[in-house]
């Protein structure tokens, strides 16, 4: 399946200048089993959450691989994803460990998805020259947050009886 998703080329927008719409080519293969529309979809909903991250994706191949060889638990399957970026390119094979076994096609495509989004965020934050916030600098930031809104009276729970 090959298929299109637009965004706005930041990058291409002035002062006086109206933005353009970036086009980022989606191609979809399916091996080992028939092409599904609701997982065609799926990665189109995932490569439009990647644009958040990065807007000028050029190109995304995404390959869902189910092995014929039987499991004793069901098939596992295999997701590859590479990403083609402006002076830079971005692969991801995602294939399950012994204790993670992906015998559900969307999980498997979400897990594949999340780790070409942490890559995608470290070229992005490379290119910024800006270090990544870690889940515990979000956190801390969170912590902060509701401290200072604490102090400042800004609480919403019940009144302290005395």
């Amino acid at each position: 399946m090959r298929g299109q998703i637009d965004t706005l080329d930041d990058a291409a927008v002035g002062i006086d200048q109206p933005r353009s719409w970036v086009k980022t080519d989606v191609d979809i293969t399916f091996r080992g089993m028939t092409p599904s529309p609701s997982v065609e979809a799926a990665v189109e909903r995932w490569v439009a959450r990647l644009k958040h991250v990065y807007d000028r994706i050029e190109c995304c191949t995404v390959v869902v691989d189910k092995p014929c060889r039987r499991h004793r638990h069901g098939a596992r399957f295999h997701v590859r994803i590479a990403l083609a970026i402006p002076e830079h390119s971005i692969s991801v094979s995602h294939d399950p460990g012994r204790g993670e076994a992906h015998t559900d096609v969307y999980v498997a495509v979400s897990d594949a998805f999340r780790a070409a989004r942490r890559q995608l965020e470290d070229v992005v934050h490379d290119r910024r020259d800006t270090p990544r916030a870690t889940d515990e600098d979000q956190r801390h930031r969170q912590l902060a947050s509701a401290l200072n809104a604490r102090s400042h009276g800004k609480t919403h729970g019940a009144p302290e009886e005395n």
